[in-house]
């Protein structure tokens, strides 16, 4: 865009930019304002791009690409070429999306169960963040088991989201990553604020109540009903422990 005239632009084609850039209440406005809107943006762009320059080199994508994105290793310059990871989005993912995710983390990782995020990029449209070791899935395969103490750090991770009054959402395995033996929780893509509707659909305590049985049957599909899961399996009520005998 930044070698074409913008006034030579129909109101059509201006808005249909200004959609693609996410620019607000962008239907309502008239060419001149779009126009001026438009140079708004490609401006702060660069801006944007002699800040990235060279601020963070990727080295090689983490696990496989998912739904919504891509997980890459990156070094940071800034931090003396320390290891991050890096996960960025696909552009269907809005930046207001990205933006509440990304809070859904931090508000975690003052608790110690989720990676420090470093950096929200909007234009590149990824979230910056400490880099763990592997996730459970692939430590389960390595060691053959789901050991007792990862078994009572995945209840605590689950009790403290409750406190703080986050609903994670997500049971699946590969969300729980290790960092030297610690056990950590990641991706609030589907994250919400724990309000009276989530508990009256899902109890006082909604992960809890959601995440572990959901955790343990997705285990049971990956390493078959032998995966020794009787930490988690203790938290569930009744009705659930008959869930899992069905």
């Amino acid at each position: 865009m930044e070698n074409i005239d913008l006034k030579e632009l129909s109101v059509k084609e201006l808005k249909e930019v200004a959609k693609n850039i996410e620019i607000p209440n962008y239907s309502s406005l008239r060419k001149d304002q779009l126009i001026q809107e438009l140079n708004k943006c490609f401006k702060k762009y660069h801006k944007y791009k002699a800040k990235q320059n060279d601020k963070y080199k990727v080295v090689s994508q983490l696990g496989e690409s998912g739904k919504e994105g891509t997980t890459c290793m990156v070094t940071s310059k800034k931090l003396e070429n320390r290891e991050l990871a890096m996960k960025k989005f696909k552009k269907t993912k809005s930046i207001d999306c990205i933006h509440r995710e990304a809070d859904f983390q931090k508000r975690a990782s003052k608790h110690g169960i989720t990676p420090v995020i470093h950096e929200v990029d909007e234009f590149g449209r990824s979230i910056v963040m400490d880099k763990l070791d592997e996730n459970l899935p692939d430590h389960i395969r390595k060691t053959g088991s789901l050991s007792p103490d990862f078994q009572k750090q995945i209840i605590n991770i689950i009790k403290k989201l409750d406190s703080i009054g986050i609903f994670h959402a997500d049971p699946n395995p590969f969300n729980f990553m290790i960092k030297n033996g610690k056990i950590f929780i990641i991706d609030f893509g589907f994250a919400k604020n724990i309000d009276d509707q989530l508990i009256k659909q899902h109890g006082s305590t909604p992960n809890k109540s959601f995440m572990i049985l959901g955790l343990i049957l997705k285990l049971r599909d990956l390493f078959g009903e032998n995966i020794d899961c009787s930490y988690l399996k203790n938290t569930l009520d009744t009705k659930q422990q008959m869930v899992l005998e069905l």
